[in-house]
């Protein structure tokens, strides 16, 4: 998975029916709610609080959706699932700090395409 772009700003224009206007306020949105909900998963995790991960899973997911690749997307959903059901609870924090890297590249990514 190293060195793939993450961002697809194509897959974005389509979901907002080529609305830059939109497009440029979700990218804004995402920066600024990304970090944030980041640190609200690392801090559940280190709690072990997996309902937590799950439900910040769930809220990220349809951004990464959105405007990401498959790659990402799976790793969000499986998050979510594992935490709402428990399962493969020891892979979690792997998983989160998996998260965390591809997350900071997204976000450098949407950061690069607004400032083009």
């Amino acid at each position: 998975m190293e060195n793939t772009q993450l961002f697809n700003y194509i897959s974005l224009l389509t979901y907002v029916r080529e609305n830059t206007v939109l497009a440029k306020k979700i990218q804004i949105l995402l920066l600024e709610e990304l970090p944030k909900e980041m640190l609200e998963m690392d801090e559940a995790m280190k709690n072990q609080d997996w309902e937590t991960v799950s439900s910040v899973a769930h809220k990220i997911k349809p951004n990464i959706q959105m405007y990401s690749n498959q790659f990402l997307f799976e790793l969000v959903f499986n998050l979510e699932q594992d935490g709402k059901n428990n399962k493969h609870i020891d892979t979690i924090p792997l998983r989160v700090e998996e998260l965390k890297k591809y997350t900071t590249q997204l976000i450098a990514e949407i950061t690069e395409n607004l400032a083009a």
